[in-house]
């Protein structure tokens, strides 16, 4: 910057638009407000819901935002065991070994725990964006046309600083429980996809499960 002000032709009152060597040497704390200005956003209010890492309340918030993905990944590997091994066949009225009931239970078991899978993961989703992110509230001046340089470097910084904000990198119980339930979920729809290919429902030809039943 030169020691003349920030103002451009000394009318406009409007700041000097940053120079590529600015924006090579700034931080992402600078790119971030600078994008903040650029964009016409205000930041009406941020407040940290722990501004002290590590108390007894952020933990004790973390394990309950983490019990949902653990029921997710418990859910997922019951909805893994039961469509690999639950009985799946057509079995008459009077079959031993209740072979009919469970075959009557076996869609409602596996679609309440697919369900209760993508259940826990939204909820642990929304807990943890409801418990654990700074609450904000930003107001920003609606404008149009398309965005420069300047425009994409800040806002690249400014989801970088979300993603800081969030301080999901030091949460570690909440990382693991959340790539355990999502890894997991991720296995069933592919086991679930998969599944058609590889069983036959018509390999019993004219007394096939899908005729006689």
């Amino acid at each position: 910057m030169s020691g003349g002000g920030g103002a451009t032709g000394g009318s406009t009152g409007q700041e000097r638009p940053p120079s590529d060597a600015d924006l090579a040497t700034s931080n992402r704390e600078e790119l971030v407000r600078l994008g903040l200005a650029l964009d016409g956003v205000t930041i009406e209010h941020r407040e940290d819901p722990f501004p002290v890492p590590g108390t007894r309340a952020e933990k004790r918030t973390e394990r309950k935002v983490a019990q949902w993905f653990i029921i997710a990944a418990l859910a997922g590997l019951g909805f893994l065991a039961a469509y690999l091994f639950w009985p799946f066949e057509y079995a008459p009225p009077g079959s031993p070994g209740n072979r009919h009931l469970l075959y009557q239970l076996y869609t409602p078991i596996i679609g309440v725990l697919f369900g209760l899978t993508v259940f826990a993961l939204g909820a642990g989703t929304i807990a943890y964006a409801k418990d654990l992110l700074p609450h904000e509230t930003a107001v920003q001046e609606r404008h149009i046309g398309g965005s420069a340089e300047v425009d994409r470097l800040t806002t690249t910084a400014i989801l970088a600083d979300s993603a800081a904000s969030s301080q999901i990198g030091r949460r570690s119980m909440i990382k693991r429980a959340a790539g355990l339930g999502g890894g997991v979920f991720g296995i069933g729809l592919g086991v679930f996809a998969l599944g058609g290919l590889v069983r036959n429902p018509w390999k019993g030809g004219d007394r096939a499960a899908l005729w006689v039943t």
